[in-house]
């Protein structure tokens, strides 16, 4: 598992279309539909263990199959600045995640 801190400095919330994290969120899913996803645009901490990160409308994007995710600020947390989906408990601002078990 690995660390990484993302640094991107304050974001303009009027920038960003509020459902632009969901948009690309959905569009995951239907690429990854048996993996964990998040999809996040602010500094943050992640322990995962990845098979697939790619950066896209000044958002990362991360499918895996568990780890953790924390963001840096709580005041953060809301729907422009992640999007996530899979098997996961959140505890304030830190999601945790679970192996997703594909449906037979």
């Amino acid at each position: 598992m690995g660390q990484t801190n993302q640094s991107y400095g304050k974001q303009d919330m009027n920038n960003y279309n509020p459902k632009l994290a969901q948009e690309l969120l959905q569009k995951q899913l239907v690429k990854h539909p048996h993996s964990n996803i998040m999809v996040i645009r602010v500094p943050h901490s992640d322990y995962t263990m990845m098979s697939y990160r790619h950066a896209e409308k000044g958002y990362l994007i991360y499918v895996f199959s568990s780890g953790k995710f924390s963001l840096s600020h709580p005041e953060d947390d809301n729907e422009v600045n992640w999007a996530y989906a899979g098997n996961f408990e959140k505890n304030g601002t830190t999601i945790t995640f679970h192996h997703v078990e594909k449906k037979k």
